[in-house]
C-alpha cells in the first residue's frame, strides 16, 4: 500500500479522532491519536500534519489494535460517565 492510498484509508479514523478528542480536550492546541501503525508510518503522519497544521501539537499512543480498541472504548465509557482522562 503505497503513502497516498494509505493516508486516505485513515481519513475516516483521523476525522473521528478530531471529534473525540476535540470534544473532552482541555488544550485546544493539541491533539491525541491513538495508532496501530508502525513507526515510521507515524513519523509520516507527524511530518505532513505538522505542515498543514503547525499550532497543533500532536501526541501519539502507538500499540498493538486491539489494545488500542480496548483503551479508546474505555476512555469512551468513562468520559460518557463524566469523568474526565
Amino acid at each position: 500500500m503505497n503513502r497516498r492510498s494509505l493516508l486516505a484509508s485513515l481519513r475516516p479514523v483521523a476525522a473521528a479522532a478530531l471529534v473525540f478528542v476535540g470534544a473532552g480536550s482541555a488544550a485546544a492546541n493539541e491533539l491525541t491519536i491513538y495508532a496501530g501503525a508502525e513507526a515510521d508510518n507515524i513519523k509520516y503522519f507527524s511530518e505532513v500534519f505538522s505542515k498543514a497544521h503547525p499550532n497543533i501539537k500532536l501526541n501519539w499512543v502507538r500499540d498493538s489494535t486491539g489494545i488500542i480498541q480496548a483503551r479508546v472504548l474505555a476512555e469512551v465509557i468513562l468520559t460518557a460517565d463524566g469523568v474526565e482522562c
